[in-house]
């Protein structure tokens, strides 16, 4: 596990110990967040798990949430473990509960989309005013995730945060873990989606800043962004 933490104290705490220790680096330990969640003042975290075999569980992003001072966040993995699949005649308190960023306002994802899109529609982000989306997208037409799973991602994101916070919106796909937007591998599988069918959820959104890196977007009609404009 790779992890950036940025706080003017902490770096100069870690120095110093690196100083006194004489040590070149830091290992975290594998098994959880712990070590990292320790620094309650943390600002930013930047963490890598696509090297280890690692999930992120709720109770992971439990602890995350609970840096009550974190405004920048970074996450990078393979895989998110939501626990078992509820069934409808289970309680809802059998479910995950819901978490709250209050001070985030940069959120960083590289993820599958169907977890980017669970991650949504169990948090909210009060002030978060930049996301960006990095999708860990399948290289064979077989394994595409189907168009609902691009709406499921759009509806969780219009309903986790105020629509006059957010103003930076990218959303770029992967090959694989790879990050090489325009592989042309992706660009002959992926038929991307149209931009009438998440309109209604994007447009709500006070933007200043919107990227769709093709070819998650199938096309960009001169009637599409007349409809930016009529917009706002």
């Amino acid at each position: 596990m790779h992890a950036v933490l940025k706080n003017q104290y902490l770096v100069h705490e870690i120095l110093k110990f690196l100083h006194q220790e004489r040590q070149a680096n830091i290992t975290l330990p594998q098994s959880s967040l712990d070590a990292i969640t320790s620094f309650t003042h943390l600002r930013e975290l930047n963490a890598d798990f696509t090297h280890e075999s690692i999930s992120i569980t709720h109770s992971d992003l439990s602890k995350l949430a609970q840096l009550d001072q974190l405004s920048i966040l970074d996450l990078n993995l393979r895989m998110f473990d939501w626990g078992p699949e509820k069934s409808e005649s289970e309680s809802e308190s059998t479910s995950c509960s819901t978490l709250s960023f209050p001070q985030l306002e940069k959120l960083t994802i590289t993820c599958k989309l169907d977890d980017a899109a669970k991650l949504l529609a169990l948090t909210t982000f009060p002030i978060l005013s930049s996301i960006t989306l990095q999708s860990i997208l399948p290289l064979t037409r077989r394994q595409l995730p189907p168009s609902t799973q691009w709406i499921s991602f759009f509806k969780a994101l219009r309903n986790s945060m105020p629509s006059n916070t957010l103003r930076e919106l990218y959303l770029f796909p992967t090959n694989g873990l790879r990050h090489a937007l325009h592989a042309p591998p992706a660009m002959q599988v992926h038929q991307g989606i149209l931009f009438s069918e998440i309109s209604k959820y994007v447009l709500p959104f006070n933007l200043v800043a919107l990227s769709f890196a093709f070819p998650l977007l199938r096309s960009l009609s001169m009637g599409d962004l007349g409809q930016m404009l009529r917009y706002h």
